[in-house]
Parts: C-alpha cells; structure tokens; sequence
C-alpha cells in the first residue's frame, strides 16, 4: 500500500523541464529602458517601450517595425509570435566596458517558466565609457507565468 502511495505522489510531480533557447542577442534599446526584465509576447508589447512608444505611426506598423529589430538583434530572419516569446534582461547603466548578462537556464518548474541569469562584471583593466548590458533571448511560447532568479524590476 505504501509503495503505491509514493507511485501514485511520484506520478503527480511536475518533473522539471529544461526550455530550449532558440536565439540569443543584445537588445539594441536597452540604454533607454532601464534595469528590468521583461517578457515579450506579441508585437504590441514591444511597441509600448521606448522609442517605439513615442513613434507617430499606427501600433500594427509600429509592432511589425519593433519585431523585425529584435529579430536583427537576435539573428534570425522573423519572429513568428503565436509560437515564440522573447526575454529581455536589462542589466542597467554601468560604468565601465565588459559588463554582460549571462541566462544560465529556462526552465518549467510547476507551471511557470523560470529564468535563471546573471550579470558579469569585468575583469581586469575595461574601458571608462558608459554601457547598458543587455541580453535578449528567444523562447518556444509560454503562456503562463514568467519568474526571474533573481528578480529585477518591470
């Protein structure tokens, strides 16, 4: 009895599913959005930032505009969005070259998506010039909730 007991709790676990990332790249706008991490799900949510935002243009052109210089800064040719999302890690201004933002994994942990990162600070001599680190990476779609280890700002 006991040993199908722990069977039938085994069953039920949600095992934890590592997320292919399909392309990653630096997000050329990062400068102007600050220190947040954001998950992009469509067009639109991509021309609600700036400078996309301020633009005088119908949002369908605007988001189609958006779309296809995230997909530059990501390397690939579209962006399809009813089966993929993006992330952006927005590390903020820093003061020196050779910060960078590093996703150490994506991963389905009991229905939400958890996004592991971490920021690189230089090593050794950098350059004295103001940098906004970024990474932008390109995921399978998920509709559910998004969760960042560890958390930044919106």
């Amino acid at each position: 009895m006991l040993a199908l007991m722990i069977c039938l709790f085994a069953a039920d676990a949600e095992p934890d599913a590592p997320v292919k990332i399909l392309a990653r790249g630096e997000w050329r706008h990062a400068a102007v959005n600050g220190k947040k991490a954001l998950v992009i799900r469509k067009a639109e949510d991509l021309a609600d930032l700036v400078p996309y935002n301020n633009l005088d243009a119908p949002p369908a052109a605007v988001g189609r505009m958006a779309s296809a210089h995230l997909a530059a800064d990501l390397k690939v040719k579209e962006i399809d969005w009813s089966k993929q999302m993006a992330v952006l890690i927005l590390a903020g201004m820093k003061g020196s070259g050779g910060h960078s933002v590093e996703v150490t994994g994506v991963k389905r942990e009991k229905g939400v998506l958890k996004v592991s990162w971490k920021a690189h600070a230089p090593t050794g001599a950098a350059d004295s010039v103001i940098t906004f680190p970024s990474l932008a990476i390109l995921l399978p779609k998920f509709d559910g909730k998004v969760v960042f280890d560890p958390p930044l700002g919106k």
